[in-house]
C-alpha cells in the first residue's frame, strides 16, 4: 500500500485505511447478497474515494471518518435511480478494468465498467450533454484496450499481470449520466473502422511514451505499434473544439478531432 512507505508513511493512517477496506468489503458483500443499502456502506464508500486520492493525485487523506449527510443522501439517490433503470444488467462484468502495459502508457489508466463488451464511463454531472473531452476519453480507452489485447494475443491470450484470460474485445462505447439515469452508447466500430486507425494508434503510443518516464515496455510497444508509421500520416483537427459535434450512431469516426 502506498501509505506504508515514502512520503505517505503514516502508521495510524495505514491502520485506519486497512480497517476501512476490510469493513467496506464485508458491507459490500452483504449488500450484494441482498441486504438493504446501509448509510454505513455509503460512508465507507466516501472513505474509499479519499484513499483512492493517494493513487490518483499523490496526497494522503486528512478527513477519513468525516461525513456530510447531504453526500450520503445524494449517493443513495444515485443508487436508487440506477436500480430503477436497471441499466447495468449483464453476464460478464468488470469493474475498474485496467489494461496492463497499455495502462502504464498513460500513468495507470482504468475504466469504470466493462459490461458484456460495452465499455462505459460514468459521469456524475448536472448536464447530460455529451462533451467532446468525454468522447476523446472513450477513444483513448478503446485504443488502450486494443493495445492490451494485441500484446496479450502474443502471449496466447493471457493477461501478463493477472495470468488470467484477456479482457474481451469491446463492441460498444458508452457514457452513463448517473444523475439522469441515462446511458448513451455508440458502436466501437466508430473508432476501430476508421480508415487511418492504425496510424492514429501508432501516434497515440509514440505520443504517450514521449510524455512518460522511460518504461521497461517502451521498446516492445514501439516495435509492436509504431513501426512503420509516420506520424504526419495522422489527420489533424480541422474544426474548433466548440464546433466539433458529439458523435452519434450515424456519424463517421471523429479521429481527426482526437489528434488536435
Amino acid at each position: 500500500m502506498m501509505l506504508s512507505a515514502g512520503p505517505f508513511e503514516d502508521e495510524e493512517l495505514v491502520d485506519n485505511a486497512g480497517e476501512v477496506i476490510e469493513e467496506a468489503q464485508r458491507k459490500r458483500d452483504a449488500y450484494v447478497e441482498g441486504d438493504d443499502l446501509e448509510d454505513r456502506l455509503i460512508e465507507l464508500t466516501l472513505d474509499l474515494s479519499r484513499l483512492d486520492w493517494v493513487y490518483r493525485h499523490g496526497s494522503k487523506p486528512t478527513d477519513l471518518g468525516e461525513y456530510d449527510q447531504r453526500d450520503i443522501v445524494d449517493l443513495r439517490r444515485l443508487v436508487e435511480l440506477l436500480d430503477r433503470k436497471q441499466q447495468f444488467q449483464g453476464d460478464e462484468v468488470y469493474l475498474n478494468p485496467t489494461f496492463g502495459a497499455a495502462s502504464s502508457l498513460v500513468g495507470g489508466a482504468d475504466a469504470d465498467v466493462l459490461l458484456d463488451r460495452a465499455l462505459i464511463d460514468v459521469k456524475v454531472t448536472k448536464s447530460e450533454k455529451l462533451k467532446r473531452s468525454w468522447w476523446l476519453q472513450l477513444v483513448g480507452y478503446a485504443i488502450l484496450i486494443d493495445i492490451y489485447r494485441t500484446l496479450n494475443r502474443q502471449r496466447g491470450g493471457v493477461d501478463e499481470e493477472t495470468e488470467t484470460e484477456s479482457l474481451p474485445q469491446i463492441e460498444t462505447l458508452g457514457v452513463y449520466f448517473a444523475r439522469h439515469g441515462e446511458l448513451w452508447t455508440t458502436p466501437a466500430s466508430q473508432v476501430y473502422d476508421y480508415s487511418n486507425y492504425e496510424a492514429v494508434r501508432a501516434w497515440f503510443v509514440n505520443e504517450a511514451l514521449s510524455r512518460r518516464d522511460p518504461l521497461d515496455s517502451a521498446d516492445t510497444l514501439r516495435e509492436a505499434f509504431c513501426s512503420p508509421y509516420e506520424f504526419d500520416d495522422v489527420p489533424q483537427r480541422a474544426r474548433s473544439e466548440e464546433d466539433a459535434p458529439a458523435p452519434s450512431d450515424d456519424d463517421q469516426s471523429t479521429f481527426g478531432d482526437f489528434t488536435g
